[in-house]
């Protein structure tokens, strides 16, 4: 029997999580292919998990985490691509305010929607907007999701407030 709530990660770079058949990423540190690449064994184990039903990706850019560049941006790209398969929803939160952190968000939508296809992607600044796109997007799909609260509480346990 499977547990509904697994974290799998938690350091001060990076927290990962399962939450029924939703993956939890959260990178806090500097972008780097391990992180990248710990995040895509996340994704894929869950997956394995629920064979072909599909899962979702919460994915919160924490504020002090940073863009990934060189082979980290190349590994991500990989990543993107090698769970197109499988990942039925990403919505995500990049954590931070005013005119930079509302750029951020467009070129991450846009640049994950190019990699993903037709996956469903948006991005918010609100975790509580970020869980009810999710709940909403599973619902449409027919797909099972924790509640938006439930996910709420999960991401406090794993990534507290300042």
């Amino acid at each position: 029997m499977r547990e509904s709530n697994d974290v799998l990660i938690e350091r001060p770079d990076l927290a990962l999580a399962h939450c029924e058949q939703v993956c939890i990423a959260i990178p806090r540190g500097h972008a780097s292919v391990d992180m990248v690449r710990e995040i895509r064994h996340g994704l894929e184990a869950l997956a394995r998990r629920f064979d072909d039903k599909g899962i979702a990706l919460l994915f919160i850019v924490a504020e002090t985490s940073s863009t990934p560049n060189g082979a980290a941006r190349d590994a991500a790209g990989e990543m993107f691509d090698a769970v197109r398969p499988y990942l039925r929803v990403l919505s995500a939160q990049m954590e931070g305010s005013g005119f930079a952190a509302a750029a951020k968000r467009s070129v991450f939508t846009w640049a994950t929607s190019k990699m993903l296809g037709k996956t469903p992607v948006k991005t918010f600044a609100r975790l509580a907007e970020a869980t009810a796109f999710l709940e909403t997007k599973c619902s449409e799909l027919r797909m099972p999701c924790p509640s938006r609260e439930t996910l709420e509480a999960v991401v406090r346990r794993i990534h507290p407030a300042k």
